[in-house]
């Protein structure tokens, strides 16, 4: 599901088990693209950065959490959780969800494959390329926006990407969850679609208050 190209979103996916999950639960999956040593160096290096990085700042987060009822309601029904939110909050996104056995779409590329192995630290599992979300699953979709009252924009960035600074205040905003019915016709499809894009347009606009608040 796509926005236009500076807002773009992502989804994940969790399975029936909601509670936290040990890292040797989720596992990442094989790249069939080969890469040089020279990149699989890169990888490595960029790897390991990006997860002492969110480790370092993600633990000095304040959180304030919003529409929690939403997620646990989502968690009861059993059936599977598609988390979906702004590309941009990435970041923040990676240390909430930790280890709860969400696996993340992630291509195969080469930022791809580092940006897996990120994750993959701190307890996601990744699927590479195209990941068909069937609407015979009854997977709750659950929207979620986090805002940040500190964080350093990487302006020049075809997403916007926020890097928050340590210490930071920060917000993640639950919507209720939206199922699409079984043997949902395309046209029922489409106004779900339009029904998350409009309720992450409106998470965004009440973070963008929250952020903005003394």
């Amino acid at each position: 599901m796509m926005a236009d190209s500076s807002k773009k979103f992502v989804t994940t996916v969790s399975g029936k088990a909601g509670g936290k999950t040990p890292e040797k639960a989720v596992e990442l999956a094989e790249n069939p693209r080969a890469f040089t040593l020279w990149q699989r160096f890169q990888i490595s290096v960029a790897s390991w950065i990006g997860y002492l990085a969110v480790l370092v700042i993600g633990r000095t987060l304040r959180w304030h959490i919003e529409g929690w009822e939403n997620w646990e309601a989502a968690n009861r029904a059993g059936k599977g959780i598609i988390y979906t939110f702004w590309h941009r909050e990435i970041f923040s996104a990676c240390w909430f969800w930790r280890r709860r056995g969400i696996v993340v779409m992630t291509s195969q590329n080469f930022d791809g494959e580092y940006i897996a192995r990120i994750i993959q630290k701190h307890g996601y599992g990744a699927s590479r390329g195209s990941l068909i979300l069937s609407r015979s699953t009854g997977a709750a979709i659950l929207c979620f926006h986090i805002a940040l009252r500190n964080a350093f924009v990487f302006s020049k960035s075809w997403d916007q990407t926020q890097f928050p600074h340590p210490f930071s205040r920060a917000a993640i905003l639950i919507a209720p969850p939206i199922v699409v019915p079984h043997g949902a016709s395309e046209e029922e499809q489409n106004r779900k679609q339009e029904e998350v894009q409009n309720t992450l347009d409106q998470l965004r606009k009440r973070g963008e208050a929250w952020a903005a608040a003394t």
